[in-house]
């Protein structure tokens, strides 16, 4: 149970960060 519970919370840690990361390689250009 903690297991799943920790790869949860991986997986959205990992979805945050390829949200985040197109923003700020594109944040630059566009500034």
């Amino acid at each position: 149970m903690a297991y799943s519970n920790s790869n949860e919370k991986h997986s959205a840690t990992r979805f945050a960060d390829l949200g985040a990361l197109p923003k700020r390689m594109l944040a630059p250009i566009e500034g």
